[in-house]
């Protein structure tokens, strides 16, 4: 094995170990009746937040770990989703204030207080002051990250290379890689500008929608599908794949990042066109039984009506993050296979969960498809780049006459 591979299965196998030990420890706090929808929550699996510190595998580590503790304790959509952004965030911060050692818990500790408060009110219906929700926050996570987080560091900082081998102390402290090192502001800016486009396609075009006729694809093959609500799981896990995989995507370069945002901004048109053309919208089954999976259901359903199906953004979405790793050289081969097979699964979850049928599958993999094509021919990211030269030329403009 060369020595990058050992270095990747490194970082996979510590991001992995942390992810784990995340989910283990939140179980033993609501075991013990430490964490739960309580107003404050004493989750010991947030020591692990001071981890960034030492290593970036801690960042998709407690990502993922974070993901997985909301699902499995049975936490509503909007905690899950979240509470494992306010996870990112400080994770992020973490990391990129590592110089500075006492700084090391107050990113996840500002982030939860911030977020989370949002979630006990909206999600949970917890009718106390703003005022309140933020401190309860704060006081459990000032003891989890502040006081035991900060025990943590103490302690595995007599020995680091319990957690960092000798190549990633080197990368991670004698380069000395800032945030901007890590994640270029070109990076932000492209997933910036694919979120933008993708809310107002999908959400843009509902408003015209009242006024054209709709139409039912379902086949009576898709009547036979089983309506199997344990899949919703893959549905919303979706979610995390693609913000992994599309900032993985963009951080390999700028030619592959202008790319996948020429590209989608080629389905994102392509698929106006379907959504204004030919309308289309499915009957779903009534969910009535009682269940963490079938409530899930019903908020899915509430929060999302049965519009602008074909084609399902949910396979445009991975398909294109399977297919974007095709030439990325920092993306290891397993993860691409990953991709893949999750790409398949979720074809089968949105058959399963009833918000899609069979033809909205094969329209999402043509047109995404053909989007890629036309890249590929075009040299699509010559634009973005172009784009690029043009602001840099105006700024210099402006800097020539501030000069003078």
């Amino acid at each position: 094995m060369s020595k990058s591979n050992k270095y990747t299965a490194s970082y996979i196998t510590k991001a992995a170990f942390i992810a784990a030990l995340y989910v283990v420890l939140t179980e033993l706090s609501a075991q013990f009746g430490l964490s739960g929808t309580n107003v404050i929550q004493f989750r010991i699996s947030e020591a692990l937040t001071i981890l960034p510190f030492f290593t970036s595998a801690a960042i998709p580590g407690l990502v993922i770990g974070c993901f997985l503790s909301n699902l499995l304790t049975g936490a509503v959509i909007w905690d899950v989703v979240f509470g494992t952004v306010a996870t990112l965030i400080g994770a992020l911060l973490t990391y990129t204030l590592r110089k500075y050692k006492w700084l090391a818990p107050v990113p996840p500790i500002l982030a939860n207080t911030i977020i989370v408060p949002f979630v006990l009110r909206y999600a949970y219906g917890f009718e106390d002051a703003w005022w309140f929700l933020g401190l309860t926050v704060f006081i459990g996570e000032f003891v989890c990250c502040g006081i035991l987080g900060m025990l943590l560091l103490f302690a595995i900082n007599k020995r680091p290379t319990f957690i960092m081998d000798k190549k990633e102390q080197s990368i991670e402290q004698s380069e000395h890689r800032t945030f901007k090192d890590l994640f270029p502001p070109y990076v932000w800016i492209c997933f910036a500008y694919l979120l933008t486009i993708d809310l107002l396609v999908f959400y843009g075009t509902r408003p015209f929608l009242q006024y054209l006729p709709v139409h039912d694809l379902s086949t009576a093959l898709d009547g036979k599908i089983p309506f199997m609500p344990a899949w919703i799981i893959v549905y919303y896990a979706s979610f995390l794949s693609w913000l992994i995989s599309i900032i993985w995507i963009l951080m390999e370069d700028k030619q592959h990042a202008y790319r996948l945002c020429g590209v989608y901004t080629i389905i994102c048109i392509l698929s106006t066109v379907c959504f204004l053309a030919y309308p289309v919208t499915m009957q779903r089954p009534e969910v009535t039984e009682p269940g963490l999976f079938n409530d899930w259901m019903r908020g899915l359903y509430i929060i999302d009506a049965p519009v602008n199906l074909c084609p399902s953004f949910h396979v445009v979405i991975s398909y294109l993050c399977w297919r974007g790793t095709f030439g990325c050289e920092r993306i290891p081969i397993w993860y691409r296979w990953f991709n893949l097979a999750f790409l398949i699964l979720v074809c089968f979850s949105i058959l399963f969960v009833k918000q899609h049928v069979l033809a909205d599958i094969g329209a999402a993999l043509v047109i995404t498809e053909l989007a890629l094509q036309i890249g590929r021919l075009t040299k699509i990211e010559r634009i973005a780049f172009a784009i690029e030269r043009l602001f840099r030329k105006n700024k210099d403009k402006e800097n020539q006459i501030d000069a003078t």
